[in-house]
């Protein structure tokens, strides 16, 4: 068991946290003006505005109207804290674009601030 716990544990200032195995996401939901979903193959690109580094964000297969705004595959890319992230998408014809703060809790991305729906034009 110990060799499991090295594996899951990282350094968080000194002290040793676990994590979970879960992998996390955050998601929006996209819809036109009417406040439709808009059904769309999207492919979403972050920016950080402090590093002005462009990621781009793999989809995880969410319901129709749904979008991955960002997941812990950039956990690197934010501080804990958190970092302003300009998140834009394309799809179908339309395209979205909102501001968010995203941070970590030291194992997973954490949405700090930010719209939980987009509206598509």
């Amino acid at each position: 068991m110990p060799l499991l716990l090295a594996a899951l544990g990282c350094s968080n200032g000194g002290n040793v946290t676990v994590c979970t195995a879960i992998f996390s996401y955050q998601s929006a939901l996209v819809v036109d003006a009417t406040g439709a979903p808009v059904v769309a193959a999207w492919v979403v690109t972050d920016t950080v505005l402090r590093t002005t580094k462009p990621l781009v964000i793999a989809q995880q297969g969410y319901p129709a109207g749904a979008a991955t705004i960002f997941s812990d595959n950039n956990l690197n890319d934010v501080r804990a804290a958190g970092d302003s992230v300009r998140v834009s998408g394309s799809g179908g014809g339309k395209t979205f674009s909102a501001m968010y703060q995203f941070g970590s809790d030291g194992c997973h991305i954490v949405r700090i601030s930010g719209p939980d729906t987009v509206v598509a034009r």
